[in-house]
């Protein structure tokens, strides 16, 4: 802003100094200054037309031209006095007031101030000279007249003046307030934006503050994990070393274990050879055992026969001892030759049947011994031989228990029939009991 405006104090000794030399000046040199200087060219104000300028300058002749030029020099000495004492020095307060306003208002302030002192110079300069002209021409009224329009032309220039120089203080005061407005404006923003930085500078400390601080923290709970990371991780290895320890010594016991289970395992088929081996001679031996029970079993079948027949035998006997006995208990009288005869056939059936009883018990302990000497060998196999557990094993279910129907149906058969036999005897022939005592006495 101070560039664009001038230094105010420049301008302002400018201006002071132009006061001071205008000031100084006597009226008549003032006066003078009117008709010095060049005449600048006649501007067109702004919001008047040329016609209307062109009006004025007119009237202006016409009031000039209309004063009496018969009057006495005195009558031209006083009229020149009211122009050089009245309108010259308002005219020039005006100026000066004029280039006053534009050199505080003006945006470069050393061009106004140099135009505003050379227009005052100028002015009184011309002023000077016209009035010292004046001074020694006044007697004449000719040269008055052209006095008074060369002074007519002096006006309408600094009329022309004044009107270039009121466009120019106010398109400087257009300027300035534009200037002032933006300036305003610009200090507004500049308020606002150093608040606005005082505020962001704000927010970036406290911004810095809880940076560092959570920098802090960041770095103190990073700190932490990464201890808390190497403790895991050294117990991490420590177990990793133990599982390893371990599972080394579980590998040495499981190569331990593998070559006990090989050496097992070899055994084990050394053992399967000869279990196969015995199981072969077994398989042999329950042949040949089996043979040996079909056997018995053929021989204790026929020795049953054998003993049904004579059972049936001794009861045919029974019978007719019966039959006899009942004769005899009817009364027919027993000859005495038939009573040895009698008692010789009931000690034959004494005999007989006590040899039945005995050949029954011997085959029924013949049986038992050889079930017992089966049972021993089977209980008993060398070298892993098929036990009757096995062999049981092999049978079915079905077939065991139909063996074993079969062979209580036989025992409690010979049971009946050998109970049967007993009671008949001891019903029928109670005598045959009583004949073993008599026959006692009488021997």
């Amino acid at each position: 802003m101070d560039s664009a405006l001038g230094s105010p104090s420049l301008n302002q000794k400018n201006t002071n100094s132009s006061s001071s030399q205008c000031s100084s000046m006597s009226d008549g040199e003032s006066y003078e200054c009117l008709g010095e200087g060049s005449p600048a060219p006649s501007p067109v104000v702004k919001g008047e037309s040329p016609g209307n300028l062109l009006k004025r300058n007119t009237w202006s002749r016409s009031s000039l031209r209309r004063t009496p030029t018969n009057n006495s020099s005195g009558g031209d000495v006083a009229l020149g006095r009211r122009w050089g004492s009245l309108r010259q020095p308002v005219l020039a307060e005006e100026t000066e007031q004029k280039v006053e306003q534009s050199d505080d208002l003006d945006s470069s302030g050393k061009r106004i101030n140099a135009n505003g002192a050379s227009v005052p110079s100028g002015l009184c300069r011309s002023a000077s000279f016209n009035s010292s002209g004046r001074s020694s021409n006044c007697g004449d009224p000719d040269d008055m007249y052209c006095s008074d329009a060369s002074l007519e032309e002096d006006v309408m220039g600094l009329n022309r003046k004044v009107h270039m120089l009121q466009q120019q203080v106010s398109a400087l005061a257009d300027t300035q307030n534009t200037s002032d407005d933006r300036y305003g404006r610009v200090r507004h923003e500049n308020a606002l934006l150093q608040a606005r930085l005082m505020i962001l500078e704000e927010q970036v400390r406290e911004e810095q503050a809880r940076s560092e601080q959570r920098l802090q923290e960041e770095q103190r709970r990073h700190k932490d994990l990464a201890s808390r990371l190497e403790r895991e991780k050294q117990l991490e290895l420590e177990n990793s070393a133990i599982r390893l320890q371990a599972a080394e010594r579980r590998v040495e016991t499981l190569d331990e274990e593998v070559k006990r289970l090989r050496a097992q395992l070899e055994r084990a088929a050394e053992s399967r050879q000869v279990a196969e081996d015995a199981s072969h001679e077994a398989e042999i031996r329950a042949q040949t055992l089996r043979e040996q029970l079909l056997e018995t079993q053929e021989a204790a079948a026929k020795t049953r026969i054998a003993l049904e027949q004579q059972l049936a035998d001794t009861a045919q006997s029974l019978e007719e001892a019966r039959l006899e006995a009942a004769e005899t208990a009817q009364g027919r009288p027993v000859s005495p030759g038939r009573h040895p005869e009698l008692e010789e056939e009931a000690r034959y059936l004494r005999e007989e049947v006590r040899t039945l009883k005995e050949a029954l018990e011997e085959a029924q302990a013949q049986l038992l011994g050889r079930g017992l000497e089966q049972g021993r060998n089977l209980l008993g196999e060398p070298q892993g031989g098929p036990s009757l557990a096995d062999e049981l094993d092999e049978m079915s279910s079905d077939k065991v228990r139909l063996a074993l129907r079969e062979t209580q149906e036989v025992n409690m058969q010979l049971r009946a029939y050998i109970d049967g036999m007993l009671l008949s005897i001891v019903e029928n022939y109670p005598q045959l009991l009583e004949v073993k005592t008599a026959a006692g006495s009488l021997k």
